[in-house]
């Protein structure tokens, strides 16, 4: 049986949001995804396997429509060789994110829910 979750069901929520494949490709759906979470007091964070997030990333976000996100995630120097599945997964955890959109590659974008 089905059960309509109510929003006090949810609670708050960190979100993580990959660049190429996710955001970039479905740009509409994930700014008005955006806007709706952070309405309701969830945070967002880009998550991307780009080393050093540059300006140019955070230009392009805002360029494209996207509101402020609650914070930006990328890997470092030195993180290059970590598989990007691999490098998201663990930082998701560390950073304490509940859900993250990301293709990991694959040009399919999935919701993956990482704490529990």
């Amino acid at each position: 049986m089905c059960r309509v979750m109510e929003e006090k069901d949810l609670g708050f929520m960190k979100i993580g949001i990959d660049l190429d494949g996710t955001a970039w490709e479905h740009r509409n759906f994930f700014r008005e995804l955006i806007m709706s979470f952070q309405s309701r007091g969830h945070e967002i964070y880009i998550l991307t396997a780009h080393v050093g997030l540059d300006k140019n990333d955070i230009q392009l976000w805002s360029r494209r429509g996207f509101p402020n996100p609650d914070g930006y995630i990328s890997k470092i120097r030195g993180q290059e060789e970590i598989p990007s599945r691999d490098w998201k997964l663990d930082t998701a955890k560390k950073y304490g994110l509940d859900y993250i959109f990301d293709d990991f590659d694959t040009g399919e974008v999935r919701l993956v829910r990482i704490n529990e």
